[in-house]
């Protein structure tokens, strides 16, 4: 039994972040399994520093995209960029992290 469900009222962009959330559900989830059993304290030590290396490395990730497409709507706020080059750029970037 799970501790914690994907639900897709949880999804963000339908891509590699929404990929990066389910796999820190996951974690979660291992983590608790492994604290249910008696006597399993390093199964549980392990999958928390699992867990925290995973959410260290997504939310790096996370912060780095959304810095990134900040500077881009703020190009294209000022008309640097056209609505076409944002968005193309914006796809572009996407598209490295999958």
């Amino acid at each position: 039994m799970a501790y914690f469900d994907w639900v897709e009222e949880l999804a963000i962009d339908h891509g590699p972040i929404d990929n990066e959330h389910r796999k820190l559900v996951s974690l979660v989830n291992d983590m608790h399994a492994a604290a249910r059993h008696p006597n399993n304290h390093a199964m549980v030590g392990e999958r928390m520093a699992e867990l925290v290396f995973y959410t260290q490395d997504h939310l790096l990730n996370e912060e780095e995209v959304m810095a990134t497409l900040e500077k881009l709507a703020d190009l294209k706020a000022k008309g640097i960029l056209t609505e076409e080059e944002f968005a193309s750029k914006k796809a572009e970037l996407l598209k490295k992290l999958m």
